[in-house]
C-alpha cells in the first residue's frame, strides 16, 4: 500500500524562513518519504562610510562656535558614533575629541582641521579629514554710554562706547544720529548738539564698528528723550530806588519756551510781585533800617523752578534817599528733580 505526505502550506513556509529545504524520495513500494536538509546563512558586518564631512560655519571665525558636521552611511543600518581629532596648524590640539572646537586657542590665519573616525559598535570605517583658515573676526560693540543721563535742550550729547575686537584690530565707529525718526548726523562725531531741539524730541543712535577688514553689526540705542528744562533768572536786581519805592522787573528764560509764574517766596512785608510779569514793587518807609533778604523765584508748567536771592541793606533811614544793595548777591537755579545748577 503506497502512502503520499504532503507538506501543509504553512510548514513550507517556516522552512524557507529558517533556511530549510524540503525534498520527497520515492520508496521501494512506490511511496514517497520526505527529507530536510539544513542551508547555513551567515552575515557579515559592514563598516560605516563618511560621505561628507564640512567644518561649520563655512568662514570660521573667533566670535563663533566651531563644529564638524559629517554625513555617514552604514550598510547594515546600525548606529554611528565619532571619534574627533583636531589639529591646528598640523599639531593636534589634546584635550579636543568632540565635535565642537574651543575657539579661544586659535588666531586668524590658523589652519584648522577635524578628522572624523566613524564606528558602528563592531567596526570602524575609514577617517575623513575637513580643513579650514582662520578668517578675520569682526569687531562688535559690547557697551553704550550716554553723556548726560538726562538730556535737555541746549545739551551736546556724547555717545561713550565700548567694543571688542577678537583679533585685537583697532576699532572705528561710525555714528547714525536719529531725532524723532529722522536722521540728522552720519559720520564718525560720537557727539550731538541739541540746539534747536524741544522738550519731547527722541534721540536714537547706530553705531557701526570697523576694523582694518571688516564691518562688525550695526547695534541701535534705546531712545532718550529730551526732558523738560528749567528757567533761568537773567535780570538783575537794581541798586536805586524810584520815588520811594524799590521796583524790580525779574526775567527769565525758559529754554522750552514754557509759560512761567512768579513769586516771592522769602520777602520783607509789603513787598509783591506780579506773577505772570515778574515786576516787583515795595513801597519804603522810615522803619525799614539793616538788611531785608529776598527770594524771588520763576516756575514753569512741569514745576521746574529757577531762584534768585539778595539782599536790600539801609544804612541809613529811607527818607535819607540812601540805599545800597550789596553786589554780592548769587543767582541760583535748581529743578524739583535732582539735577540743579549754580550760577554765581
Amino acid at each position: 500500500m503506497a502512502f503520499k505526505y504532503t507538506y501543509p502550506a504553512a510548514v513550507m513556509m517556516v522552512g524557507v524562513l529558517f533556511g530549510c529545504t524540503s525534498e520527497s524520495l520515492q520508496t521501494s513500494e512506490g511511496g514517497s518519504t520526505s527529507s530536510t536538509q539544513s542551508v547555513s546563512t551567515s552575515s557579515k558586518n559592514h563598516a560605516p562610510a563618511i560621505r561628507s564631512v564640512k567644518i561649520l560655519p563655512t568662514a570660521v571665525s573667533l566670535d563663533q562656535q566651531i563644529s564638524v558636521q559629517a554625513d555617514t552611511f552604514d550598510p547594515d543600518a546600525d548606529v554611528v558614533t565619532y571619534r574627533y581629532r583636531w589639529r591646528v596648524n598640523g599639531i593636534v590640539v589634546p584635550g579636543e575629541t568632540h565635535s565642537s572646537f574651543n575657539a579661544k586657542t586659535l588666531k586668524r590665519g590658523d589652519r584648522l582641521s577635524a578628522e572624523v573616525t566613524p564606528y558602528d559598535g563592531s567596526t570602524e570605517g575609514v577617517p575623513a579629514v575637513a580643513d579650514a583658515v582662520v578668517a578675520n573676526t569682526a569687531p562688535q560693540v559690547t557697551q553704550f554710554l550716554f553723556e548726560p543721563t538726562e538730556v535737555r535742550v541746549g545739551d551736546r550729547v556724547l555717545l561713550q562706547v565700548t567694543g571688542s575686537d577678537a583679533d585685537e584690530d583697532p576699532i572705528d565707529y561710525r555714528f547714525r544720529w536719529w531725532r524723532n525718526n529722522s536722521e540728522v548726523a552720519d559720520g564718525d562725531v560720537s557727539e550731538l548738539d541739541t540746539n534747536g531741539f524741544a522738550k519731547g524730541d527722541t534721540i536714537v543712535v547706530e553705531v557701526t564698528p570697523s576694523d582694518p577688514t571688516s564691518k562688525g553689526k550695526s547695534k541701535i540705542s534705546k531712545p532718550i528723550t529730551i526732558l523738560n528744562s528749567a528757567p533761568k533768572i537773567i535780570s538783575v536786581p537794581p541798586s536805586k530806588i524810584e520815588k520811594g519805592r524799590f521796583v524790580y522787573s525779574v526775567s527769565a528764560k525758559d529754554p522750552d519756551g514754557d509759560q512761567l509764574a512768579y513769586a516771592l517766596e522769602v520777602a520783607p512785608p509789603g513787598m509783591k510781585i506780579d506773577k505772570v510779569t515778574g515786576r516787583i514793587e515795595w513801597p519804603l518807609t522810615g522803619k525799614l533800617v539793616g538788611n531785608h533778604k529776598v527770594r524771588v523765584t520763576a516756575t514753569d508748567g512741569e514745576q521746574a523752578k529757577a531762584f534768585q536771592e539778595f539782599d536790600l541793606t539801609f544804612s541809613a533811614p529811607v527818607n535819607s534817599s540812601r540805599m545800597t544793595i550789596p553786589k554780592n548777591f548769587r543767582l541760583n537755579t535748581r529743578l524739583v528733580t535732582p539735577f540743579a545748577a549754580l550760577v554765581e
